[in-house]
This record gives structure tokens, sequence and C-alpha cells, in this order.
């Protein structure tokens, strides 16, 4: 019975009406080629590429280069038979003005490109560089003691970058709040739970199942200590094949710190699902999400993991999310 549910499932959802309308400026696009839009936990920016075709201008009395400009806001709205849901908001980054038109689109963080700030610190936290970087924003961060900054000419796009590269520290736009953290702990923040079920709504199967005993990883933890220096401790497999992951910490001290990167060595090592599962346009699947698998025929390879990636596709004939998952939740 399940298994004919899930055909009637994929079949409705094949010869459903592919929907998408596309606001930019104050021109709203309701017949788009096709749209592309990617999101990550692990880059600083979601991006998006729509497609428009070029001879729009019967439909609004102008020419679609005339009324698009870079740095107009946009809203990318994607649905099944007239029902929209908001995929995607952000800003004009770039107009290729080729046939087809492929407009490329930036988030909330093509804002944080355009400044230019030049400020420094003998010691700052993790608070007081963002409170520079983003005026009259909202702010979600740990306690982090940075010791001295320096930015010199910057952008807060190019801070941000800094943040990562340098202490592992990763920022986002979620919710018109800017979000700062070390992985490890903004992972645990998933905000929804969604399902796919083998031979019901996953439209193909990338995924591949290892044991624990199969991984060979090393796990390199850092400190940020108060006084900007770092202790570094390393756990896993020694091994010249063995992958490195560097995880990064605010100011713990060295058996703290061995001990979270024991945990984290634990969650990369499991027994479970790794790689991509592609499904169709819903259910809604985001970065940052968590993905629960369900088998029905192996009922011990469920689990719950963490959506680290989501690549939205749609066209006039595909609707799809292929979701790239990291480690169990």
């Amino acid at each position: 019975m399940k298994k004919l549910l899930g055909i009637i499932v994929i079949l409705m959802t094949m010869y459903n009406n592919l929907n998408a309308e596309v606001r930019i400026g104050s021109v709203t696009f309701k017949e788009v080629n096709s749209c592309e839009i990617t999101q990550s936990v692990i880059e600083l920016s979601d991006q998006a590429i729509v497609v428009l075709p070029r001879n729009y201008k019967n439909k609004i009395g102008e020419s679609v280069l005339d009324v698009l400009q870079v740095g107009q806001k946009v809203s990318v709205s994607l649905g099944y038979n007239e029902e929209l849901n908001e995929e995607f908001k952000g800003y004009v980054r770039e107009i290729e003005s080729d046939i087809p038109i492929k407009i490329h689109i930036d988030d909330e963080m093509y804002q944080f490109k355009r400044n230019n700030l030049v400020k420094s610190w003998k010691k700052v936290t993790l608070q007081e560089i963002l409170q520079a970087t983003s005026k009259d924003m909202k702010i979600d961060c740990p306690e982090v003691n940075l010791g001295k900054f320096i930015i010199d000419n910057e952008s807060s796009y190019k801070v941000f970058m800094r943040l990562k590269q340098n202490y592992g520290l990763f920022t986002y736009v979620k919710d018109d709040v800017l979000h700062c953290g070390f992985p490890y702990q903004m992972s645990e923040k998933s905000y929804v739970t969604h399902e796919y079920e083998f031979g019901r709504n996953v439209k193909q199967n990338k995924l591949k199942y290892r044991r624990k005993e199969d991984i060979k990883l090393k796990v390199v933890a850092i400190a940020n200590k108060k006084d900007g220096k770092k202790v570094k401790v390393e756990l896993g497999n020694s091994g010249n094949d063995a992958s490195v992951r560097t995880m990064n910490f605010g100011d713990v001290d060295e058996t703290e710190l061995r001990t979270l990167a024991n945990a984290e060595l634990n969650k990369l090592c499991f027994d479970g699902y790794s790689g991509k599962i592609i499904g169709f346009g819903v259910p809604l699947t985001r970065a940052g999400d968590t993905l629960r698998i369900i088998d029905e025929k192996e009922k011990d390879r469920e689990g719950n993991y963490l959506i680290e990636s989501v690549k939205i596709r749609w066209g006039n004939a595909h609707f799809e999310r292929i979701n790239k998952l990291s480690y169990k939740v």
C-alpha cells in the first residue's frame, strides 16, 4: 500500500503545474525560463540565478533591460498549481544581457559588501566587531574575545571572511538577524525537520551508507584564547590518507577542548548516510534544517541528518531540491 501511495505522490508531483514569480524592484515577472538557488551553512552568502525570456517587452511595455538595475531588491517565489512559497530574497548583483537574460542575485550579504570601514581595537569581543560592521541590526553571537583586531579599509563582508578564515566563525543573515558563531554551535539550532521516505517522496537517491569503522578522519580543534593565543588538540586517525576537519572554539581550557573535539569526532564518524538526496519542490528543505530519512526496507538505516546545503532547481519541466547531508542530528 505504501509503495502504491508513493507512486501516486510522485505522479501527482510530476503532473502538477509549475509556477514561478520573480519580483525585481517594482516589476513582477510571472514567465520565467529557469531559476537556481544555492544555500549552504558553510558559506557566507546564499545566491540565486534567474533566467528571463528576452521578449518580455511585449508583456510589460518596455525592454526588460530598461527596468532592471544592479542593487534592486528581489523576491523569488516558486510552487505548484499557483501555491507559491518565497524561496529567496536579496539584491541584483549582476545582469547578463545575452539571450535569454540571466540575473545573478545575492542574499542580504550583498549590503555588507558595499561599505568601507576603518577601526581598531587593542582588545575586542565578537559582539563589538559585529556591532561595528552591522549598525542597527539585531545580533546573535556567543561571547568570544578576539584580542587585538584591526579593520583597515575593508567592507563588512571582508571582515566576516576574516572571522571565518582566522577564527572559524561563520556569519549569516536570517529573518533580519545577523548570526555569527562556531559551526558546532550553529548546527544545533536546526529550525525545521522534514521527512524523505524512499519510494514515496524521493526523486533520486545519491546517498552512500558508511560504517563508522571505515571512516578515516582526524579532527584538529583550536581554542581561541582571550589574549589572542591559540591552543590546539588533534584526535582521530593520523594516517596520511585521513581527511582533516579543523574546528575552532572559543576560550576553553585544553581539557574542555579535548572533550569538544571528541564529541565532534563522534558526530562525524557514524554509521549512516553521506552524500546527496534529491526531492521534489516540496517539502521546503533548506540548509540548516534537519532531514529525517525513512527506509521501510532497512529500518536500522533510518536517522536524522543536518542539511549542509540545498540547491533548488526550477524550470519548465522540473522542480527539485538537491540536499547534501552532513552529520547525524
